[in-house]
């Protein structure tokens, strides 16, 4: 088993990074995939979305001490967490200074952890913090493939932002936009076109509809597939998983 590890991100925050990386997993999860999420913002919402209480390392701990084993906390049937902590802010400040003395090492802290669990685990999924940053440079860095939530039209320049931390890294990676908290068909039509003409090949089939259910599982520490399975989110994040797990066929782009 050699996990497939994938980075949620966007410059922009509120554009569903982190409800996509805990539902995302919750529903390869329930398709019998072994999932492990890693918490790499400070503000730990996806900590505190799986889990009420930490009972294991941290990603800041890993960060600092090389010989603490990797001990995942498990969420549920086939998902696990590392935990996000206060404390990384701190380390993207000590990433920084890091910098001058190995640049190149510098990008791979996150790399060289996952690195170690990545034989254990069907997929990874890393949720990153808004904006810019050592950190986020790492979560990039260690990642097969980016999935970058789009809400509207300045999530678009959130994501060309992301563009030129990749180029400035000389990073080679696939991405594809994840078209999040539909609710105007006529905005989203436009996203959706303007995203198609530029690179239609990046774009998911499957669209995240606006769905209150979500938030609601969210703030009962729930997966939306517990709390309700029937819900349009519920739908949209299973035929998401089954998209990037091949199992659903791929057909021609619906428009």
């Amino acid at each position: 088993m050699n996990a497939r590890k994938i980075t949620v991100v966007n410059h922009k925050g509120g554009v569903g990074k982190t409800m996509t990386t805990a539902s995302l997993g919750a529903a390869l999860a329930v398709l019998g995939k072994k999932v492990l999420l890693v918490d790499s913002d400070s503000q730990c919402n996806l900590t505190s979305q799986c889990i009420e209480d930490v009972k294991v390392p941290t990603l800041h701990e890993y960060l600092n001490d090389d010989d603490i084993h990797i001990q995942p906390q498990e969420v549920s049937e086939n998902l696990f967490i590392i935990p996000g902590s206060s404390q990384l802010d701190e380390d993207n400040n000590n990433i920084v200074l890091s910098v001058e003395d190995d640049a190149d090492a510098a990008t791979h802290y996150i790399d060289s952890i996952l690195k170690r669990v990545e034989d254990d685990y069907d997929y990874i999924l890393v949720d990153s913090a808004p904006g810019s940053g050592a950190m986020l440079v790492n979560v990039i860095v260690a990642a097969d493939e980016l999935l970058v939530p789009i809400a509207d039209r300045f999530s678009i320049s959130g994501a060309k932002k992301l563009t030129q931390i990749i180029r400035a890294n000389k990073k080679s990676i696939k991405g594809h936009y994840l078209l999040t908290r539909q609710t105007n068909y006529g905005l989203y039509r436009q996203i959706k076109e303007l995203l198609t003409a530029q690179s239609p090949e990046s774009l998911y089939h499957t669209s995240i509809r606006q769905c209150e259910d979500l938030n609601k599982a969210s703030a009962y520490r729930m997966s939306i597939f517990d709390y309700k399975p029937k819900s349009k989110g519920a739908e949209d994040y299973m035929a998401l998983a089954k998209e990037i797990s091949g199992v659903s066929k791929e057909t021609d782009m619906p428009f």
